[in-house]
């Protein structure tokens, strides 16, 4: 009897360590992070291809 009640603890023991250890609550913050990265980028993008659209466009080939 006594060495199932010190494998149930051991185990309850695991489970709440497992618990702390779950960074499932940063995913949320991974993502909302990426987003904003990505978004960034595109804008970027956005504004590089209108100065090179811009630029070919003023270009007089005759």
């Amino acid at each position: 009897m006594l060495a199932q009640i010190q494998t149930l603890l051991l185990i309850a023991r695991a489970q709440a360590q497992r618990l702390k250890a779950d960074e499932r609550g940063s995913t949320a913050e991974e993502v909302i992070r990426i987003a904003v990265l990505a978004a960034a980028a595109l804008t970027v993008l956005g504004i590089i291809v209108a100065k090179i659209i811009a630029k070919a466009q003023s270009i007089d080939l005759q």
